[in-house]
């Protein structure tokens, strides 16, 4: 209980502010036109991709003021904001960029709707960031920046050579014979020690690390399918873990894309958007079955006992028929956890599963099965 009660500490401050998860994923997981979806707000990075596919309503749930005003600054900028005004305000890299983005932050900021408590939040903060970008400023984002700076002090010029590959037969040539690969494994024991990120990041409310291997080889195998899907310029984790900052526009992460920003802003002059600081088991019991598409983020990651058992059999209640629910798992799957009701699609999601760019995590798609037997398709 005490590891909960220290998880629900962590949970409950600024700790995101890009994003640290791949929500491609989901946008490509979720139907179209889909009535309601609740989802883990976060930065709210993973929210405005969603709205990509119309959804009628949505619910952004999160047990932090600061990321639920986030999310809502996020989703206000960009119903008014241009494609290049909504990367310029957060600090993504992109041609043509603002050359003095302070003022135009002040200029949205106030003339953005927003409610007084957020308008107030986010004030506050920009302010103690003399307006600078706001895109790292998130814990988990600091992290990483710390990190990176780790990573080049170790690798040297021969790791941040891997940026200069465009093409992927160019950066595997480049893996094989100019990466310095026994120096990346000194930084992978140094990430596979619990202890690093307790003591940067997570303050004692490190998952419960569940699943077969050492963490060294967990990250050393996440790193290795990361290196193998697409050149690291096109990859934001990979450039926050080397880089401690987005450099290479191609490499920004899915809410970025023109095409997906411009069907979200579509979708939000006419989708219902809460903004519900909950517990997300409580958010969706209280549904009555309306969610379509439920997106937890790694919150199951943290869950023990009786939660850890019995969440899923939770939040039915609030599903519709046939609804979705993406779990990711990190470091830690859920023991002895009752999946009754529902069917396991992992297996038929594999291949996007395979592209996804951060691939720390051990992901679940469930399908609800009002009348399914315990069990399902397990992947």
């Amino acid at each position: 209980m005490v590891q909960m009660a220290q998880a629900q500490t962590y949970f409950s401050t600024l700790n995101y502010t890009l994003a640290n998860e791949d929500t491609s994923l989901e946008v490509e997981l979720l139907p179209e036109n889909t009535d309601t979806i609740l989802s883990i707000a976060g930065s709210g990075g993973r929210i405005l991709p969603l709205l990509s596919r119309s959804p009628k309503r949505v619910i952004c749930v999160d047990l932090a003021d600061a990321q639920l005003a986030l999310t809502e600054l996020r989703l206000a900028l960009a119903r008014e904001a241009s494609h290049s005004e909504f990367l310029d305000f957060f600090g993504y890299p992109h041609a043509g960029a603002d050359r003095s983005p302070e003022k135009l932050r002040q200029h949205w900021l106030d003339r953005l709707d927003l409610r007084a408590d957020t308008r107030e939040f986010c004030r506050s903060w920009l302010s103690s960031l003399d307006w600078q970008r706001p895109l790292y400023d998130g814990r988990w984002e600091k992290t990483f920046q710390k990190l990176s700076r780790m990573v080049r002090a170790i690798t040297g010029s021969s790791g941040q050579g891997l940026f200069e590959c465009r093409t992927l037969p160019e950066q595997t040539e480049y893996l094989a014979s100019k990466f310095p690969h026994s120096r990346w494994r000194v930084v992978l024991a140094l990430l596979g020690n619990a202890a690093v990120f307790n003591a940067l990041l997570y303050k004692g409310s490190f998952p419960q690390k569940n699943i077969p291997g050492s963490r060294m080889r967990f990250y050393m195998d996440a790193y290795a399918r990361l290196f193998a899907i697409s050149p690291a310029r096109e990859n934001f984790f990979l450039q926050l873990s080397f880089l401690g900052e987005l450099r290479h526009p191609e490499g920004n992460p899915v809410e970025c894309d023109r095409v997906i920003f411009e069907r979200a802003k579509a979708a939000l002059q006419r989708a219902e958007i809460t903004y519900l600081k909950s517990d997300a088991i409580e958010a969706a019991r209280n549904q009555k079955g309306r969610i379509g598409f439920f997106s937890f983020s790694d919150v199951p990651s943290y869950f023990q006992g009786e939660t850890e058992r019995q969440f899923m059999q939770k939040i039915r209640p609030g599903l519709a028929d046939q609804a979705l629910v993406v779990v990711r798992n990190y470091l830690h799957v859920p023991e002895q956890c009752d999946h009754s009701g529902y069917l396991n699609l992992r297996q038929h999601h594999s291949r996007v599963i395979s592209r996804e760019k951060v691939q720390v995590y051990d992901v679940d798609v469930f399908q609800h099965q009002p009348g399914a037997s315990a069990g399902g398709v397990q992947g």
